[in-house]
């Protein structure tokens, strides 16, 4: 039971929460770029949120199933195909041999497949997820390849067909993508090393527009745009690294830390982007303007108790075994 791959895409990897137990021993935290979008893919199917997902970059991989499941869809705007035919929905049920081709990303950069139960492959340090970079976790820590096996498990519900069911946060990016010419603001608490700078430094800082690099990856996304004055700065000692962190480097150019990012950093940092915003941050792609704009730390934290990472969709779940089509399914998966 599982999936076959016969197209890994562009860069395919199993992802979770993050291995965030491994920090301290230098690993790094990995784990979905976009959480909130994986989390939402895990609850459509059933998962609880720290489920291992796929997630993909840019273009998606082609898949074979050999068992039934179910599975849905999070994050970057994608136009998938099951069996030659458009998905018409982001939830829905597989059959064994049937055949998924995710395609191209039509906006954002990152996106997930969720799949009941889970992707199955060995935690490391309690999480599933892989770093690339240090071949820890996930599929022999490193992308899907053609021919790759993944391992799965019979689901113990199944979805009743929702349609015209739409994933927000996809509608959401197809709308930021098709306005780019404009900057997406990213709101931001004080960093760590903030009163480091200049008032007027700060104060700029938030007036400028910043153009997403095309060197930007899992580990990190390169900012071009006015440098920051870092002339006066003092010399610091390496200190634990948050995601969206923003480091200001000696050549005045912002560094947004990311999952990949290293466990320690010896820059300072000029502030963190809100939780909130995180999702939105991480789906920009290459080219994109960005702003930023201050917010005080507690008006960060009303602002995530209001709106937490969480969605209630109206998803009826079925019992296998009073369900005659789904035991349909079942047995021919045997």
């Amino acid at each position: 039971m599982g999936i076959r791959v016969e197209s890994g895409g562009f860069l395919t990897t199993v992802q979770d929460e993050g291995r965030y137990l491994g920090m301290a021993s230098g690993f790094s935290t990995a784990g979905s770029m976009d959480q909130n979008a994986a989390m939402r893919a895990n609850i459509l199917v059933g998962n609880s949120k720290e489920a291992a997902v796929l997630e993909y970059a840019i273009i998606g991989p082609t898949l074979i199933f050999t068992s039934p499941n179910v599975i849905a869809f999070g994050g970057g705007l994608v136009t998938p195909k099951l069996n030659g035919s458009l998905i018409p929905n982001f939830i829905l049920a597989v059959e064994r041999g049937d055949r998924l081709e995710i395609g191209q990303l039509r906006a954002g950069r990152y996106g997930y497949m969720a799949i009941n139960g889970g992707v199955q492959v060995a935690p490391v340090l309690k999480s599933r997820s892989t770093s690339v970079l240090s071949h820890v976790g996930g599929f022999h820590g490193r992308r899907l390849e053609s021919g790759d096996y993944l391992q799965t498990i019979l689901p113990d519900c199944w979805p009743k067909p929702l349609p015209n069911h739409q994933d927000q946060w996809a509608l959401t990016m197809k709308n930021s993508v098709q306005s780019a010419k404009q900057p997406v603001v990213i709101h931001i608490t004080p960093g760590p090393q903030a009163d480091w700078f200049s008032k007027e430094t700060c104060a700029t800082f938030v007036q400028n527009d910043y153009v997403v690099g095309q060197s930007s990856n899992r580990m990190g996304i390169r900012l071009k745009g006015d440098s920051i004055d870092t002339g006066e700065l003092p010399e610091m000692l390496s200190e634990a690294t948050v995601m969206g962190g923003i480091q200001v480097p000696r050549g005045g150019q912002p560094i947004i830390l990311l999952a990949d990012r290293q466990t320690t950093g010896g820059y300072p940092v000029i502030g963190v982007v809100v939780p909130k915003d995180l999702s939105m941050l991480v789906q920009l792609v290459p080219g994109q303007l960005l702003r930023f704009e201050w917010q005080s730390l507690r008006t960060s934290q009303q602002a995530e108790k209001a709106s937490p990472w969480q969605m209630q969709p109206q998803i009826s779940f079925t019992h296998r075994r009073v369900a005659a089509q789904i035991e349909r399914l079942f047995k021919a998966g045997e």
